[in-house]
């Protein structure tokens, strides 16, 4: 595969420029040194950041309570919120993958980091610009559903707003240790399923981003018993 020390170093350096080997993988040169890693790290963390403000806010718009030209209260279903969380993750990640991996998830971060394929410095910048994205992109929910009044498309108007943006609350007999067991179980479900079909050496590679997109809705509909 390589005809050299020289070719394996040169392919060593790229991969961890890109973030994908650690410290410990890398090269001789020290990896902070390297110019071109914190260059990738910034665009890579901004991909991050853009497709985690634009999950948030496909994933509240769909979980929110709204109303109707009737001022009617629509309560969207699980499948639903499922669906539109799946299909934009799979969507979203599918667009970054080839810049960042497509983590959108801090879980999924910290299980790439520990599995080794991420230094720490990068799912640190993950994890930070995933926090500012998901903020801005809950920030963008609020600020249309609480714009007042609503207009609709026969001329009509009201003042009926969303009761319920995406309010995360437990279940009536559900206590929050088993809130937090239930959660993690899901997580772990999505981290295993992203790391093996993305990581680790699999015909199905191509279709990584529906595969996990369809694991996240299956988790989003199943938390519904709990949430």
């Amino acid at each position: 595969m390589f005809r050299n020390n020289r070719d394996l170093r040169e392919n060593e350096n790229r991969l961890h420029a890109r973030g994908f080997l650690t410290p410990f993988q890398a090269g001789p040169s020290p990896w902070f040194r390297r110019k071109k890693f914190y260059t990738n790290l910034l665009r890579r963390s901004a991909a991050e950041c853009l497709a985690s403000a634009l999950l948030m806010f496909v994933s509240l718009s769909a979980s929110s309570a709204f109303c109707t030209v009737d001022e009617d209260v629509r309560v969207p279903t699980p499948v639903m919120v499922g669906l539109a969380e799946g299909l934009a993750y799979a969507g979203l990640m599918a667009a970054t993958a080839h810049i960042s991996g497509g983590h959108l998830n801090p879980a999924v971060s910290l299980g790439i980091l520990i599995s080794g394929h991420l230094n720490v410095l990068a799912a640190l910048f993950y994890i930070i610009a995933q926090f500012i994205g998901s903020i801005l992109g809950a920030a963008a929910v609020l600020a249309y559903e609480f714009d007042v009044p609503h207009s609709f498309g026969n001329g009509s108007s009201n003042s009926c707003i969303p009761i319920n943006t995406a309010v995360t609350s437990l279940s009536k007999g559900v206590n929050q240790s088993q809130g937090i067991l239930v959660e993690t179980m899901l997580s772990l479900l999505l981290v295993m399923v992203f790391i093996h079909m993305t990581v680790e050496e699999t015909e199905f590679k191509s279709i990584a981003p529906l595969v996990i997109g369809l694991t996240l809705a299956a988790a989003v509909i199943s938390r519904s018993v709990v949430l």
